[in-house]
C-alpha cells in the first residue's frame, strides 16, 4: 500500500520528547519529514526498534496515519507527551532486557 506524504510540523513536543529518550539511553532518529502515514520517530535500544507516532494529549491519528498504522505488521506505538514517553520508555527498557535484549 503506498500512502501520500505529507507536510509534518515538528514542534517543541517532537523535540522534547526525543530528549527524554535519549536521555532514558535510546538513539532516536525522527521520520517526521516522511509522511505518508509514517510514525513520527523511530527510537532503539538493546538491539531494537521501534517507531513511535507522536501527538498531543487529544490529538488524533489522521486518516493516512490510522491507514498506515493499520497496515503495518511490526509495532508502533503512540505517545503523548513528554511524561508518556518516560513511561513507554521504563516499561519497554525492562520488557526487553527481560527478554535478553542486546546491550
Amino acid at each position: 500500500m503506498k500512502f501520500a506524504a505529507s507536510h509534518h510540523r515538528n514542534d517543541a513536543a517532537h523535540a522534547e520528547i526525543c530528549d527524554a529518550l535519549r536521555s532514558l539511553g535510546f538513539s532516536v532518529q525522527s521520520l517526521a519529514g516522511v509522511g505518508g502515514g509514517v510514525p513520527d520517530v523511530l527510537a532503539g535500544m538493546a538491539g531494537r526498534n521501534f517507531l513511535l507516532e507522536i501527538k498531543t494529549d487529544k490529538a488524533k491519528l489522521n486518516e493516512t496515519q490510522t491507514a498506515w498504522h493499520d497496515s503495518w505488521r511490526g509495532q508502533v506505538a503512540v505517545i503523548r507527551g513528554v511524561d508518556d514517553a518516560i513511561k513507554w520508555a521504563t516499561s519497554t527498557r525492562v520488557r526487553v532486557w527481560r527478554e535478553g535484549g542486546e546491550e
